[in-house]
């Protein structure tokens, strides 16, 4: 099976056991006991969470709207700027730059020569608690995994308000072609964006065109987006 496809499918008997999907999207923390529920909505997997948190929470939530952009090691300038640019046209957010943060060391699997995006959310989370800001989103240039997957593209917080997206494989050279800068600026925004919308309470749609549509290889990336479809806009109120 190829990279993209070799996606083990994982039943859940209880809290303590994760199934993933390419773009992590729920990630609940329950107070009591500090364990994690990641609950994936794809093809496969019909999921009601967006239902029950309610439109009245999405509705709440969307009045924030201050967004720190954060280089998460070395990330080129351009990059950066140009979705604290694009962001504001699809989302109601004022975009504002963060200092460059290390990519945290125990967060790098050597064995598998990649980082695990939780623990990297983990950072993201407590950076944006001390900062005050609505919401955080981390951009890096390493390879991001969660367990049973060989990648994620990229990982949010549906509570916590922080997103993490991954660069790695959103350029051409990855995939053995030409370079192509706009191309690579393009992925990297609808990958934000996918993971933004997470962190205001939106679930996986089923509309291939729509962002919120999720990605297992980068073709599903060309596919979509950038926008949200009609329904995804109307549970935001934009």
């Amino acid at each position: 099976m190829s990279d993209f496809q070799q996606l083990e499918k994982v039943p859940i008997q209880d809290k303590n056991q994760f199934l993933f999907c390419r773009e992590i999207c729920w990630f609940f923390r329950i107070s009591s006991a500090q364990s994690f529920v990641i609950v994936p909505a794809s093809d496969t997997i019909e999921s009601s969470i967006g239902k029950s948190i309610g439109e009245d929470r999405i509705q709440d939530e969307i009045s924030m709207k201050k967004l720190l952009v954060i280089p998460i090691g070395q990330v080129e300038k351009d990059i950066l700027e140009y979705l604290m640019k694009k962001l504001k046209e699809f989302l109601p957010v004022r975009s504002e730059a963060g200092q460059e943060i290390p990519v945290p060391k125990g967060a790098f699997n050597a064995k598998r020569r990649q980082y695990h995006s939780s623990i990297i959310l983990d950072e993201l989370e407590g950076f944006k608690k001390r900062s005050g800001c609505d919401r955080v989103l981390g951009i890096t240039a390493e390879d991001l995994y969660v367990p049973r997957l060989n990648f994620v593209f990229g990982e949010a917080g549906i509570i916590t308000g922080a997103a993490v997206v991954s660069i790695a494989r959103l350029g051409q050279e990855f995939y053995g072609l030409k370079p192509d800068r706009p191309l690579l600026y393009l992925r990297t925004l609808k990958e934000a964006i996918h993971e933004l919308g997470h962190t205001y309470g939106l679930d996986h749609c089923r509309k291939r065109s729509c962002i919120m549509f999720f990605s297992n290889s980068i073709s599903d990336t060309d596919r979509k987006g950038p926008g949200f479809c009609e329904s995804c806009r109307e549970s935001l109120g934009i």
